[in-house]
């Protein structure tokens, strides 16, 4: 199927009633909602505050993936399948324009609020090497609670930005953007994490790609 068709995203179903009880008790609802690219909440005409009470709670997951409403089983086939795909240079916008919330750290009360989104930020071009030689020992030690990775990064001696995106263990190839998206010229990278010790994984980043004299910017 690769030979003829390309994944333009995923689109996961939110139930406005009850996901609330399935965020809790089921690790594979809260990973659905944190790999979407687009996200669809039904049943919000059975209780009105449904979504003002639920969106939070889904953007803590996923800050990224827009968000719709499907009311009485009815939604436009362009809310489930766009027409027209974004292109990659929009897709970076919207990640470049993702802060995780800083309210949105589990209470370790509550059950299962165990995914985190980690953005780190640096203004200074970065070296391909030693980012690479950390992405991979990230993916080797954390791969596994490593749900999702995007990236707009700036590289020494590479005057566009490079792009990378991977899941779990798998990245794909870097993509060079033709320009950049907007004014910025730093790196921004975005992880979603499941139970992953965020500022050991934020230290070592600022040790091994920045330098132990460096600073990152990381929320």
């Amino acid at each position: 199927v690769s030979h003829f068709c390309a994944l333009a995203g995923v689109v996961t179903t939110v139930d406005a009633v009850n996901a609330a009880r399935q965020l809790d008790e089921h690790a594979e609802a809260r990973k659905q909602v944190a790999l979407a690219d687009r996200l669809l909440v039904t049943k919000t005409d059975l209780d009105a505050g449904a979504l003002a009470r639920l969106e939070p709670r889904l953007r803590a997951l996923n800050g990224v993936a827009p968000i719709a409403t499907v009311i009485a089983g009815r939604a436009s086939a362009d809310e489930v399948l766009p027409r027209t795909i974004p292109d990659l240079e929009s897709r970076v916008r919207r990640w470049l324009r993702f802060e995780p919330p800083h309210d949105a750290r589990p209470d370790p009360n509550a059950h299962g609020e165990h995914v985190r989104a980690l953005c780190l930020t640096h203004d200074a071009p970065l070296d391909w090497l030693r980012l690479q030689a950390w992405l991979a020992e990230l993916r080797r030690t954390f791969g596994d609670r490593l749900l999702r990775a995007k990236a707009v990064v700036a590289l020494v001696d590479e005057p566009l930005p490079v792009v990378l995106h991977g899941v779990h263990h798998v990245f794909h190839p870097p993509v060079v953007l033709a320009r950049w998206p907007d004014e910025a010229r730093g790196s921004k990278l975005v992880f979603i994490f499941r139970d992953a010790p965020l500022d050991e994984i934020r230290g070592s980043f600022e040790r091994f790609v920045l330098g132990h004299d460096a600073e990152a910017t990381a929320d």
